[in-house]
């Protein structure tokens, strides 16, 4: 009896879940709306952040990546007042009312990234108080409400009830979680700061770091609210422990009911990953081409990291032990494991800025120099940060962030602007801008801009923008642009050489010069000389040369893998013919010669034709236009449709197609038709000239069925192909 009632009641909860899921049928589980803001202006009494808007646009891809926030559910304020700030939240209240009745569960996230004081966010000339703002979000309908503050005395916000600088909190496992949570960047007598290196403000480095993978301590791909909060908070701490404004400790306050916590990203499901393998052991730094540095991870060895990035090009610099060491890495679609074997060593002078602390580098607006030690931007020892520089010699900054302007100009760490030497430019690290020099430029480190010289440009590492130079242009890293001069080289190229001899490994874009040599190729290779490995697109030369090419389109082609044939065929005129054919897998150059069976007649010529696989059939076709010479043609000319002529030699274009069959790797079964096009005849005698090329009959009246002429002109042709 017993078994028949816990029967029943097993049935009974089976049924009511059922009935359960019947009533959410057609309703979906988790919608997601944000609202953020960047706004560097904060009045007239405050310092212009640098960048307030570019910490809300990296939230802003983050959240839409991995936070599953669509662009329509997104409201991105730059610069607002309190009218728009205020009209933007009651934007995201509809937005949210409308969608109640269609989903199960709505989440929403304010984020802020500007000024603020002890009272409210300051934006421009306005303050939008703390409670007015605290007030507004609580009354969003959503079921759970995270506000995110990245801004001076944040913690203010949170004071109002009793909040404090707090350390991470403790949620469980589950998703039950309703109510709101306040996250802060510092507390409220603290200044929440911005770092030239990082581009951005600590606490949201490090936030968004955490959400992107980094804060993900439990390995289950899922990062909650305060995995990256705690990620962020001893991060943050610890970055500023040492600089001039003291140690930013973020806050929070939270009122949420129910179990579990509320998980902000999912990297399980992204299509471009980066995982770091067990053996590294340090501090990871991830730049984008930009010189934006995207994520940052303590990596301990004997533990994978997995980061979920866009798919672009990144810088990886490793920090362990005093020593730095930096790979340049491509990311597509997929899961790439990074190992310690891609890391190379670099010098310690190209990166000492990462080592410095902000506070430590002295920034001179001006400066005028003999040499770098007799200078009015010279500071005693320590780094120097030049706006405008103007030297008779040589003159040296540790970072340049506008222009300079001498015989040599010397940077240490970065240069963001303009050099114009006279003499030379180097850069032992990164740099972005333009750069002009009488005999050559250097870096050290990453570039990106224009650089122009009159020998050389040299950049050891990677290269976005154009090289130009009047002798020879190298960068030994990816180069994603335009090289121009006499010699370019480069590791990996995306974009155009122009040069008389072009060298790069793997490329994609165009090579245009008198000698291109590439490794894998994908695009065009246009010049009298074409050499690579793998081609993917087309070689157009005079030679070309390649272990295989698609579309070689040349006088001479040599593809390892392409086609070789010795051609052996007979068409109506009774001529015989041999030929040699070359080329890639699609396109191929011919050339052959004939005879009658008397020698009396006879032929020489020249094609160039597409060769055209069925598929996984044996079978093939081809198409060729061919110009041919025939010597002592005498009375079957007519068989082809020309006019009889005075001289011996006649000149004959026309269009094969043909058919092929083949009987196993070495040999093929040919046949086809010629079809007649333009012919003339050859020098009569000396100081005569060659005749003017003439239609063949049939076609000036081609639709007056000019074409039975043209058919009966036609010569059918039939086979064989060797090798």
């Amino acid at each position: 009896m017993k078994k028949i009632i816990l029967s029943l009641i097993i049935i009974l909860s089976v049924l009511l879940g059922t009935s359960g899921m019947a009533k959410n049928e057609g309703k979906g589980n988790l919608k997601r709306f944000a609202l953020i803001i960047g706004a560097n202006n904060g009045g007239e009494d405050r310092i212009r952040l640098k960048y307030a808007l570019t910490d809300a646009d990296t939230m802003h891809k983050v959240l839409k990546e991995l936070g599953g926030v669509e662009e329509q559910d997104i409201i991105f304020l730059k610069e607002p007042g309190n009218d728009e700030l205020e009209k933007a939240i009651a934007q995201l209240n509809q937005k949210v009312l409308s969608e109640k009745n269609n989903f199960e569960r709505i989440e929403t996230f304010f984020y802020y990234s500007g000024h603020s004081d002890e009272e409210g966010l300051l934006l421009g000339k306005e303050k939008f108080k703390y409670d007015k703002l605290k007030n507004l979000i609580k009354k969003i309908p959503s079921d759970l409400r995270i506000s995110v503050l990245d801004s001076c005395a944040s913690g203010a916000i949170t004071r109002l009830k009793g909040g404090v600088k707090k350390a991470p909190f403790l949620l469980d496992s589950s998703m039950q979680m309703k109510g709101y949570a306040f996250i802060t960047s510092s507390s409220y007598d603290e200044a929440s700061q911005e770092s030239d290196r990082i581009k951005g403000s600590f606490f949201t480095y490090y936030f968004v770091s955490g959400l992107r993978g980094a804060a993900d301590l439990s390995k289950d791909g899922k990062i909650t609210l305060n995995e990256a909060y705690q990620f962020a908070f001893y991060e943050t701490l610890a970055k500023t422990q040492k600089t001039s404004s003291g140690a930013q400790h973020p806050g929070y306050e939270i009122e949420m009911n129910g179990s579990g916590d509320v998980i902000l990203t999912d990297i399980r499901k992204t299509s471009v990953k980066l995982v770091f393998d067990e053996e590294i052991d340090g501090r990871i730094s991830l730049i984008n081409r930009s010189g934006v540095f995207v994520a940052e991870v303590q990596k301990p060895k004997g533990r994978t990291v997995e980061l979920s990035l866009e798919a672009e090009n990144y810088e990886v610099l490793l920090e362990n032990q005093g020593k730095i060491y930096q790979a340049f890495i491509e990311l597509q679609n997929g899961t790439r494991v990074f190992n310690l074997s891609e890391m190379k060593p670099v010098m310690q002078t190209a990166y000492a800025g990462k080592k410095g602390k902000d506070e430590d580098l002295v920034e001179i607006p001006f400066s005028i120099a003999l040499l770098p030690s007799i200078s009015t931007g010279y500071a005693d020892g320590k780094r120097v940060k030049h706006n405008f520089s103007i030297n008779f010699l040589a003159d040296y900054s540790d970072i340049l962030s506008g222009a300079a302007m001498g015989g040599v100009n010397m940077v240490g760490e970065e240069m963001q602007g303009f050099l114009m030497g006279f003499i030379a430019n180097s850069v032992s690290g990164k740099g972005y801008g333009i750069e002009y020099a009488g005999i050559f430029n250097y870096h050290g480190g990453y570039f990106g801009g224009i650089q122009n010289s009159g020998i050389f440009n040299y950049n050891k590492v990677e290269t976005d923008g154009a090289q130009f130079s009047g002798i020879f242009n190298y960068s030994g890293g990816d180069l994603r642009g335009v090289q121009m001069s006499f010699i370019n080289i480069s590791a990996n190229m995306k974009g155009t050489q122009l040069g008389f001899l072009n060298i790069s490994d793997e490329s994609k874009g165009v090579q245009i010069g008198f000698v291109n040599t590439a490794d894998n190729f994908y695009g065009s290779q246009i010049g009298f000389i074409n050499i690579a490995d793998q081609v993917s697109g087309v070689q157009l030369g005079f030679i070309n040369i390649a272990d295989k090419s698609d579309w070689p389109i040349g006088f001479l082609n040599i593809i390892h893998e392409g086609q070789h044939n010795l051609s052996l065929w007979v068409d109506q005129l009774g001529l015989y013919h041999a030929g040699i054919k070359l080329g890639g897998t699609y396109l191929f150059t011919s050339f052959f010669a004939g005879a009658d069976k008397k020698f009396e007649t006879n032929t020489i010529g020249f094609s160039i034709g597409a060769h055209i696989p069925l598929g996984n059939l044996p079978l093939f076709i081809e198409t060729e236009g061919v110009s041919e010479d025939y010597c002592n043609l005498k009375d079957k000319v007519s068989e082809i449709g020309a006019l009889p002529g005075e001289s011996k030699w006649m000149n004959l274009l026309s269009f094969k197609l043909s058919a092929g069959l083949k009987l196993n790797s070495y040999l093929s079964i040919v046949g086809g038709i010629s079809v007649p096009i333009l012919y003339s005849y050859g020098f009569q005698g000396q100081g005569e000239e060659k005749t003017t090329p003439r239609l063949v009959e049939g076609w000036k009246n081609f639709n007056d069925k000019g074409w039975k002429t043209l058919v009966k002109n036609s010569q059918l042709f039939i086979g064989i192909q060797l090798f």
